[in-house]
């Protein structure tokens, strides 16, 4: 008989073979009437990420906005660096 088990704590990296832990886990929730959580962690998004999945989800206006916005700002803070580096040149693509 197994120990009582109010909780399973399921951690996951969303791998294949972390489909077979899964399977464990509720084999031994349904055994023991717990409750199972699970957990994925995952690295804090770049800047980079952050901008890229702003842009799947945004519609196109709002889409078009977010990035005339980013161009601006990295024209800006190239224009504040222009006085430590030199001459910047802003070419329209």
């Amino acid at each position: 008989m197994l120990s009582k088990i109010n909780s399973i704590l399921y951690s996951t990296d969303l791998s294949k073979g972390s489909q077979k832990a899964f399977g464990h886990a509720v084999y031994l929730a349904r055994q023991t009437g717990a409750d199972i959580h699970i957990l994925h962690v995952v690295e804090k998004m770049s800047n980079d990420e952050k901008i890229t999945l702003k842009t799947y989800v945004n519609d196109s206006e709002s889409r078009r906005e977010f990035l005339e916005e980013r161009v601006q700002f990295a024209k800006e803070k190239l224009e504040k660096n222009k006085m430590i580096f030199g001459k910047v040149v802003f070419q329209k693509i």
